[in-house]
């Protein structure tokens, strides 16, 4: 249900000229238990989008294993500098943090 809705998404975007919005955000749960590949294990997954013509800005949040990583990918035309974003999320998530 997830892919289909994914590949709608995407499909209805990319009829247009510019697409109607210029923010996407994903939130991907990941396994809980540890993967392996040849008998090495995974030690961290980092999540990495791409940008469609005319979106600016695209953040995904992955979870694998006791962890969450962030991954953004930002449109340098349109967002000049994306580390206030991410320092902004850091801290934010610090505080969430220290509340739970």
């Amino acid at each position: 249900m997830l892919a289909l809705a994914a590949r709608t998404t995407v499909d209805l975007l990319s009829r247009t000229r510019r697409p109607p919005v210029n923010l996407v955000i994903s939130n991907i749960n990941g396994p809980d238990a540890p993967l392996y590949l040849a008998g090495a294990q995974l030690q961290a997954a980092y999540p990495l989008s791409v940008l469609i013509d005319g979106v600016g800005l695209n953040i995904t949040a992955l979870s694998y294993r006791d962890r969450v990583d962030i991954g953004i990918v930002a449109n340098a035309d349109q967002i000049t500098d994306a580390w206030p974003l991410m320092t902004a999320i850091i801290t934010e998530l610090g505080a969430l943090t220290a509340a739970v």
